[in-house]
C-alpha cells in the first residue's frame, strides 16, 4: 500500500472518529470538489497566517520589528512586509492608519 493510500485511510479514520456520521459527507465534499486530482493540504501555519498577521499588526508599535520577528519566528523582512502590506491596504481604502 502506498504512503498516499495510508494517509487517505488515516484521514478518513480521523474524520470518522472526530465527526462520526459526518465523515462520509466531508469526504464526499472533498471528492466532489477535487475529483481525481491530487491536492495539497496546507499546513497549520498557512491556514492561520491571516490571524497571525493580524496579531503582528496589533502588536506593532512603530519599531519593534526584531521583537515581533523573534516572537513569531519570522524574519524582520517578513514582519516589515506584513506591516507594509497592511499600510498599503489602508492607503488604498482611503482610511487613516492608526
Amino acid at each position: 500500500m502506498s504512503e498516499e493510500s495510508r494517509l487517505g485511510i488515516q484521514l478518513f479514520e480521523r474524520l470518522e472518529s472526530d465527526f462520526g456520521n459526518q465523515a462520509d459527507k466531508i469526504i464526499n465534499t472533498i471528492i466532489e470538489v477535487a475529483g481525481k486530482e491530487r491536492i495539497s493540504i496546507p499546513g497549520y501555519d498557512y491556514c492561520h497566517r491571516k490571524e497571525r498577521n493580524e496579531k503582528i499588526i496589533r502588536e506593532f508599535n512603530g519599531g519593534n520589528y526584531r521583537e515581533l520577528a523573534l516572537k513569531f519566528n519570522l524574519s524582520q523582512g517578513t514582519i516589515r512586509q506584513i506591516i507594509n502590506n497592511h499600510r498599503r491596504a489602508f492607503q488604498l481604502s482611503g482610511q487613516k492608519l492608526q
